[in-house]
């Protein structure tokens, strides 16, 4: 994604879904200690008084700076996209990372499936075709 600025947000103005705390967290929270954070999480404004933030992706290395007690995390704030496409983008991400559990695998194909779908309708078979002529 093009026009993306790093910034550092204080995570008291990060919302996000609760993370399962785990031994990977835990894991995660001491690299960071150690080496800091290569990757910024991705964060989208939400509309209010007050400025505050949705994470997009990310959530595993915001809970582990939690953990840590950071004050501030660096974040891509991003623009303009609807949240069905950051939820495509997040589940490519999660299936293009090499660690997932196969039931994590599994999961994410699912969703990722019923998503486009939604995009592109579903398809119904042909007689007489091997191919479907609906993208969906």
């Amino acid at each position: 994604m093009k026009d993306l600025e790093t910034v550092h947000i204080p995570v008291a103005l990060i919302d996000s879904e609760q993370v399962e705390m785990d031994e990977f967290i835990t894991e995660l929270s001491e690299s960071i200690r150690e080496q800091g954070l290569l990757n910024p999480i991705s964060v989208q404004a939400l509309n209010g008084e007050t400025p505050r933030f949705k994470v997009i992706a990310g959530k595993k290395r915001l809970a582990a700076c939690t953990l840590l007690g950071v004050g501030e995390v660096p974040c891509r704030v991003v623009k303009d996209v609807t949240d069905e496409r950051f939820q495509l983008i997040q589940i490519e991400e999660n299936l293009k990372r090499v660690n997932l559990p196969w039931w994590e695998i599994s999961k994410l194909v699912s969703e990722w499936h019923i998503l486009r779908q939604a995009q592109l309708g579903e398809s119904a078979p042909v007689k007489g075709k091997s191919k479907r002529e609906n993208p969906g």
